[in-house]
């Protein structure tokens, strides 16, 4: 694993550069972590490439896979940082549908224990209710907005990757893991073959690179934490590249796509998740659906059937309650 950027590379990281030893000892999938590992920090350090030996290093990369990998590291990471900036502006919005949720839930809750007060909460039920659908709309103008530069950012990011060379295995695993992920950041899911290619990855070790060229792109722990534990392979470092995709993790529950059309699936992360309650409360206060989440902490509802409009969903257990807001909405 590499030392943290050093204020003086020209005795560390020039070193490594120069040290024919070291690179011959590593396999080819282990050159490339490293290769990864230091062109990114020149990147992020570009006054080290005053130093000969680092420029040269960097030079003889750049149009490789090792220089085009990084470049297209940096531009989507910048990527995330638009997604986060986008998402920020929504964050007071959040807020107030949040509160609206909660006082919500506490309002259903009555109406189940005591369903004569009803009529009179209705009044503040309603007014509650449009408030949320004027947030939610507000939302939605937002989104909308950013997402033609969402689709044309990972397009871009797409043909990029589809450019890397991807004859040795360890630069397949970066590519194929690139592919599913940007697809995945613009709303297609995973299908079994990709679950399959991604289970492939996170289980190749250093023979191969699958975890070393993803660790070196510091990507690995959303879509790879569930085989990410076994021994004997490169561990990750912090991830700063998929950490949130969706900009948002509001105690930790997510609930996608919002608006929803067909399915809904509500997943809560955290160990705490397996078997947790999920009740969706329609506006008039009924319980339309009742379940439990896996043990991965994610359920799939089916809400094509259901009316168009707002519903409330609740979560319970291990001494916990979140509730969150989302829209059914049908062409």
């Amino acid at each position: 694993m590499l030392a943290p950027p050093n204020p003086d590379p020209e005795t560390d990281y020039s070193a490594i550069v120069q040290d024919a030893a070291t690179w011959s000892a590593l396999t080819v999938a282990q050159q490339t972590f490293l290769q990864q590992g230091i062109y990114g920090l020149l990147l992020d350090n570009p006054s080290w490439l005053s130093v000969s030996t680092l420029s040269g290093f960097k030079a003889s990369h750049d149009a490789g896979f090792v220089g085009q990998s990084e470049t297209l590291r940096q531009a989507w990471l910048q990527l995330m940082a638009d997604i986060s900036t986008a998402q920020a502006t929504l964050e007071p919005t959040y807020a107030i549908l949040d509160s609206l949720s909660n006082q919500l839930r506490e309002w259903f809750d009555a109406i189940a224990a005591d369903p004569s007060i009803e009529v009179g909460l209705q009044a503040q039920i309603t007014a509650a209710l449009q408030q949320g659908e004027a947030l939610q709309a507000q939302i939605l103008q937002v989104e909308d907005q950013f997402a033609p530069t969402l689709q044309a950012t990972v397009a871009q990011l797409l043909a990029q990757n589809d450019a890397l060379d991807d004859i040795p295995q360890c630069a397949w695993n970066e590519k194929r893991y690139n592919q599913i992920a940007l697809n995945w950041l613009v709303g297609t899911e995973p299908d079994s073959t990709d679950a399959d290619d991604l289970r492939t990855i996170a289980q190749t070790c250093l023979a191969d690179g699958g975890r070393a060229v993803l660790a070196a792109r510091g990507l690995c722990t959303v879509w790879l934490k569930e085989y990410y534990d076994e021994g004997n392979c490169l561990q990750e470092r912090a991830s700063d590249g998929m950490a949130d995709t969706d900009g948002r993790l509001a105690a930790d529950l997510r609930i996608v796509p919002n608006p929803a059309n067909e399915v809904v699936r509500i997943s809560l992360l955290g160990s705490a998740a397996d078997g947790q309650q999920v009740q969706v409360f329609s506006t008039d206060g009924r319980m339309v659906f009742s379940g439990k989440l896996s043990s991965d902490g994610v359920l799939a509802i089916q809400v094509k059937g259901w009316q168009g409009g707002l519903y409330l969903a609740k979560i319970t257990g291990n001494s916990m309650t979140l509730s969150r807001i989302f829209v059914v909405q049908h062409p």
